[in-house]
């Protein structure tokens, strides 16, 4: 599992998208959320496709398993899939600072073993 830290604000609650698929007549409802990139100091932006019966996620921070998200693009390189549902979970900030501290041992114990 490969857990990755979302943060969701009021605007992008209140902007979210549906479209009616046409094969099935169903809504599908679309949500941008902010993406935290490892070593990055700005998140970046992203349009996810929500669950079946989830209409919006409220603001607030969340984590959700990247694996469940990636697919090979054209160049046999991975990206974010956009079509694939994304569940996302709520988080307290006592776990996104335990997240924060593990995740950087984790990478200056990887860049030790590089060197």
């Amino acid at each position: 599992m490969s857990l990755v830290k979302v943060s969701v604000e009021r605007s992008q609650v209140d902007s979210v998208r549906t479209r009616t698929i046409a094969n099935t007549g169903e809504l599908e409802f679309q949500q941008k959320i902010w993406v935290y990139k490892s070593g990055s100091k700005f998140p970046t932006e992203y349009q996810i496709r929500l669950p079946q019966g989830v209409k919006f996620y409220q603001e607030g921070d969340y984590v959700f398993d990247l694996q469940a998200n990636i697919k090979a693009d054209k160049y046999s390189g991975l990206s974010f899939d956009p079509f694939a549902p994304t569940t996302l979970k709520p988080v307290t900030v006592q776990f996104l600072e335990a997240f924060d501290k593990f995740t950087d041992q984790l990478y200056q114990q990887l860049n030790k073993s590089a060197a």
